[in-house]
Protein backbone atom coordinates (compact mmCIF):
# COMPACT_ATOMS: atom_id res chain seq x y z
CA UNK A 1 0.00 0.00 0.00
CA UNK A 2 1.46 3.44 -0.86
CA UNK A 3 0.84 6.53 0.98
CA UNK A 4 0.84 9.81 -0.58
CA UNK A 5 2.67 12.96 0.88
CA UNK A 6 1.19 15.60 0.13
CA UNK A 7 3.70 19.00 -0.28
CA UNK A 8 3.89 21.41 3.09
CA UNK A 9 4.77 25.21 2.75
CA UNK A 10 6.57 24.95 6.63
CA UNK A 11 9.62 26.61 6.93
CA UNK A 12 12.04 25.71 9.45
CA UNK A 13 15.15 27.20 10.39
CA UNK A 14 18.39 25.18 9.60
CA UNK A 15 21.50 27.38 10.53
CA UNK A 16 20.14 28.87 13.49
CA UNK A 17 23.99 30.41 14.22
CA UNK A 18 24.29 32.57 11.22
CA UNK A 19 24.19 36.27 11.17
CA UNK A 20 24.78 38.80 8.88
CA UNK A 21 28.18 40.09 9.95
CA UNK A 22 29.70 36.29 9.57
CA UNK A 23 32.06 36.13 6.15
CA UNK A 24 33.81 32.69 6.69
CA UNK A 25 30.04 30.82 7.31
CA UNK A 26 28.19 30.62 4.23
CA UNK A 27 24.36 30.02 4.30
CA UNK A 28 22.50 26.99 2.48
CA UNK A 29 19.48 25.77 1.91
CA UNK A 30 18.18 22.20 2.48
CA UNK A 31 15.38 20.39 1.17
CA UNK A 32 14.22 17.35 2.51
CA UNK A 33 12.43 14.78 0.66
CA UNK A 34 10.47 11.98 2.41
CA UNK A 35 12.20 9.00 3.56
CA UNK A 36 11.06 6.06 5.45
CA UNK A 37 11.15 6.04 8.84
CA UNK A 38 14.39 4.48 11.14
CA UNK A 39 15.83 5.09 14.10
CA UNK A 40 19.51 5.67 12.83
CA UNK A 41 18.55 8.54 10.70
CA UNK A 42 16.51 10.16 12.87
CA UNK A 43 19.86 10.31 15.40
CA UNK A 44 21.75 11.18 12.30
CA UNK A 45 19.49 14.45 11.53
CA UNK A 46 21.92 17.09 9.47
CA UNK A 47 19.67 20.21 11.66
CA UNK A 48 19.83 18.86 15.19
CA UNK A 49 19.77 22.04 16.76
CA UNK A 50 18.92 22.02 20.61
CA UNK A 51 16.39 24.40 21.32
CA UNK A 52 18.88 26.81 23.44
CA UNK A 53 20.99 27.66 20.03
CA UNK A 54 18.32 29.00 18.27
CA UNK A 55 18.71 32.58 16.84
CA UNK A 56 15.84 34.52 15.61
CA UNK A 57 17.87 36.46 13.44
CA UNK A 58 18.09 33.81 10.71
CA UNK A 59 17.72 34.67 7.27
CA UNK A 60 15.24 33.16 4.72
CA UNK A 61 18.12 30.95 3.28
CA UNK A 62 18.20 29.37 6.68
CA UNK A 63 14.97 27.32 6.46
CA UNK A 64 14.33 24.26 5.03
CA UNK A 65 11.16 23.23 3.12
CA UNK A 66 9.40 20.27 4.30
CA UNK A 67 7.81 18.27 1.54
CA UNK A 68 5.39 15.56 3.82
CA UNK A 69 3.17 16.33 7.22
CA UNK A 70 5.07 13.40 8.58
CA UNK A 71 7.99 15.80 8.29
CA UNK A 72 6.59 18.23 10.30
CA UNK A 73 5.29 16.39 12.63
CA UNK A 74 8.41 15.00 13.85
CA UNK A 75 10.46 18.24 13.42
CA UNK A 76 7.74 19.71 15.69
CA UNK A 77 8.03 16.94 17.92
CA UNK A 78 11.72 17.24 18.76
CA UNK A 79 11.96 21.13 18.08
CA UNK A 80 8.94 22.37 19.66
CA UNK A 81 10.42 26.06 20.44
CA UNK A 82 12.27 26.78 17.11
CA UNK A 83 8.35 26.28 15.19
CA UNK A 84 7.13 28.56 18.17
CA UNK A 85 9.55 31.35 17.22
CA UNK A 86 8.89 30.87 13.43
CA UNK A 87 4.60 31.50 14.24
CA UNK A 88 5.63 33.96 16.85
CA UNK A 89 7.95 36.23 13.40
CA UNK A 90 4.77 35.14 10.55
CA UNK A 91 2.19 36.29 13.71
CA UNK A 92 3.82 39.83 13.77
CA UNK A 93 4.02 39.99 10.10
CA UNK A 94 0.52 39.70 9.70
CA UNK A 95 0.31 42.15 12.19
CA UNK A 96 2.44 44.84 10.28
CA UNK A 97 0.86 44.21 6.92
CA UNK A 98 -2.66 44.66 8.86
CA UNK A 99 -1.79 47.94 10.26
CA UNK A 100 0.09 49.20 7.06
CA UNK A 101 -3.22 48.37 5.30
CA UNK A 102 -4.93 50.38 7.80
CA UNK A 103 -3.03 53.06 7.77
CA UNK A 104 -3.09 53.22 3.79
CA UNK A 105 -6.92 53.00 4.31
CA UNK A 106 -7.07 56.01 6.59
CA UNK A 107 -4.36 57.67 4.19
CA UNK A 108 -6.81 57.18 1.39
CA UNK A 109 -9.52 58.27 3.59
CA UNK A 110 -7.81 61.85 4.45
CA UNK A 111 -6.75 62.87 0.67
CA UNK A 112 -10.66 62.09 -0.29
CA UNK A 113 -11.57 64.36 3.00
CA UNK A 114 -9.24 67.14 1.49
CA UNK A 115 -10.31 66.97 -1.57
CA UNK A 116 -14.31 67.03 -0.79
CA UNK A 117 -13.66 70.03 1.64
CA UNK A 118 -11.80 71.71 -1.15
CA UNK A 119 -14.95 71.28 -3.35
CA UNK A 120 -17.48 72.15 -0.75
CA UNK A 121 -15.49 75.34 -0.71
CA UNK A 122 -15.56 75.79 -4.36
CA UNK A 123 -19.27 75.20 -4.39
CA UNK A 124 -19.65 77.79 -1.39
CA UNK A 125 -17.90 80.49 -2.92
CA UNK A 126 -20.01 80.09 -6.04
CA UNK A 127 -23.20 80.27 -4.36
CA UNK A 128 -21.99 84.27 -2.46
CA UNK A 129 -21.09 84.86 -5.87
CA UNK A 130 -24.17 84.24 -7.26
CA UNK A 131 -26.19 85.46 -4.09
Amino acid sequence: MTQKSSASAVIVPINPTSTCNSTAKQSTSKVISPQPPSSASADKSPHAISDDEYDDSASESDYYFFNSQREVKKYQEKYPKKLQLVRLKVSEQEENLKLQLVQLELSEQEENLKLQRHELKRIGEALVIGI
